[in-house]
């Protein structure tokens, strides 16, 4: 339990082991008219029903409605940010933080794929980072979007080992090179 991360609420998802990519979000599902909510509910929001209704994880993948970058940030949010409207296969809309994308328009569309993830969103009054859900865009075969930060290392490093190679070719090569074309 000392392990587990700190959650930015308790009651709207569950971090199995302090596994983060075990995480889901809790839902609720009326067992009379089947309507499923978000937050979890003791009352179904669409017959009033305030028995059957059960807990329930709700899907990782969605497709987004609506975002918006935000130019001003709350106390212990980086500006410029994102957040939007994620809609799940649950009928569920979801209000989250966007991560995993550069705060630009042309970053994200309507309707595309989006996944689930959990991580530090920002910090508290002690300084811990408080984790909560957030979506990112998704690729077709499931897997995580690349970040703009993973594609700046390995730019960077390709840049270095390409300087390194021309380095060690003027070094090596050069003077042979030179060599052969003075002789002819």
């Amino acid at each position: 339990m000392g392990n587990d991360p700190k959650k930015t609420a308790e009651g709207l998802f569950e971090i199995p082991d302090g596994d983060l990519d075990k995480g889901y979000l809790l839902g609720s599902k009326c067992k009379h008219c089947g309507t499923v909510s978000f937050p979890k509910r003791k009352v179904c929001p669409s017959c009033l029903a305030n028995d059957g209704i059960e807990e329930i994880p709700l899907s990782k993948r969605g497709k987004l409605f609506s975002f918006s970058i935000n130019q001003m940030a709350p106390e212990g949010f980086k500006a410029p940010y994102v957040t939007g409207k994620v809609d799940l296969p649950e009928k569920v809309r979801i209000f989250t933080v966007i991560t995993g994308c550069p705060p630009e328009e042309d970053a994200l569309s309507i309707g595309m794929d989006m996944e689930m993830a959990f991580e530090p969103v920002y910090r508290g009054k002690n300084g811990e980072a408080l984790v909560g859900y957030t979506f990112r865009p998704a690729r077709a075969d499931g897997s995580q979007a690349v970040e703009k930060r993973d594609l700046l290392r390995c730019a960077s490093s390709l840049v270095t080992a390409t300087y390194y190679m021309y380095d060690s070719f003027l070094r090596i090569c050069a003077p042979c090179i030179s060599s052969f074309f003075n002789s002819l």
